[in-house]
């Protein structure tokens, strides 16, 4: 890629308007379903949904946020977390992340680095969360963390709550990532994901979800990509002939 792509790239995934155009109008409708009674689609299904559009994405890089943000709303949310939440989320107007990255660590520990110590009928959350994905266009952060020695749970984080401090990161796929810090940044009970207690296992459920849609990703991207080389390899021509029957052409 040359540089014009590049900054290209890095504008495209820095505006807020093509962010919300492309990553959740088109996607979280599907991916998210609303509260209805009878069956609801599988997982299997969800993703399988999810891998049409990004064989059409091209040089932008679809995002996961569905499955680390707006699914575990609908999992494990209050009716109340829902309904603020994931109306926005699908017309388009309400974006959301998650920071679940800490230190220099592949996996994301059971038992979080940040603390979130019992304040009145809240809590008070400090730490430092790395390479959280568009940080900055997000209404709330989803944020694991650490209660008392033994449990953990995961709050729902308003971005412009007091004491929320973003850093920009660069990063080589021009993605709009961020260092989160927390300085004793109050939420109140109804802040909780699922039960106090219940951290870890909202944590692992995101993470196996968001590996499932990285898959589905990759896999519908290059579905794409092989189609593309063997539509172009069999129409162009070059010395008279198509380019499929160049030798070295057809062994790739």
């Amino acid at each position: 890629l040359n540089s014009a792509r590049l900054n290209a790239g890095r504008t495209i995934c820095a505006s807020p308007s093509r962010v919300r155009m492309l990553s959740w109008m088109p996607r979280t409708p599907r991916v998210a379903p609303r509260p209805v009674e009878g069956s609801q689609p599988s997982w299997t299904a969800k993703i399988m949904i999810s891998m049409s559009p990004t064989q059409k994405v091209g040089r932008l890089k679809p995002r996961i946020e569905p499955a680390m943000m707006v699914l575990p709303i609908q999992e494990f949310g209050t009716s109340r977390q829902k309904d603020a939440l994931l109306p926005g989320v699908c017309d388009g107007t309400i974006h959301l992340t998650a920071a679940l990255g800490e230190g220099h660590a592949v996996e994301v520990a059971p038992l979080p680095q940040t603390v979130a110590e019992p304040s009145g009928s809240g809590f008070r959350l400090s730490g430092v969360k790395f390479l959280v994905p568009a940080a900055d266009l997000a209404k709330a952060i989803l944020v694991p963390a650490r209660v008392g020695d033994s449990q953990a749970a995961v709050f729902v984080v308003p971005r412009e709550a007091t004491g929320v401090h973003l850093s920009a990161v660069e990063s080589t796929t021009y993605e709009n990532l961020f260092t989160v810090r927390l300085d004793g940044v109050y939420v109140d009970e109804a802040a909780v994901l699922g039960n106090v207690g219940q951290g870890s296992e909202i944590s692992a459920w995101i993470v196996n979800h968001a590996t499932t849609a990285v898959c589905a990703i990759q896999a519908g991207v290059c579905a794409e990509a092989l189609r593309l080389t063997a539509k172009h390899v069999s129409e162009r021509e070059q010395f008279g002939q198509k380019i499929a029957m160049f030798q070295a052409v057809a062994h790739r």
